[in-house]
């Protein structure tokens, strides 16, 4: 599978479906990944489930971190 563009939607696809055991390849036209110095807002729906996406061995340790750096 083959997911074109590294955003926050590209990159969730491309987690989402190697959590289901799909072979993926994510592709940019960025010549390189950099810092932007810009922000997301992510609200708690959002983290919830992108915890849900992700490998569950690191699961935990996500939540640490994320609530490490939380605004509430």
């Amino acid at each position: 599978m083959v997911v074109a563009g590294a955003g926050i939607g590209g990159l969730s696809a491309a987690l989402s479906l190697h959590a289901a055991g799909i072979d993926v390849t994510v592709i940019d036209s960025a010549a390189s990944l950099r810092p932007l110095g810009v922000g997301i807002n992510l609200m708690p729906h959002a983290v919830r489930d992108l915890i849900a996406a992700s490998w569950p061995a690191r699961r935990a340790a996500r939540l640490d971190v994320l609530a490490a750096i939380a605004a509430e």
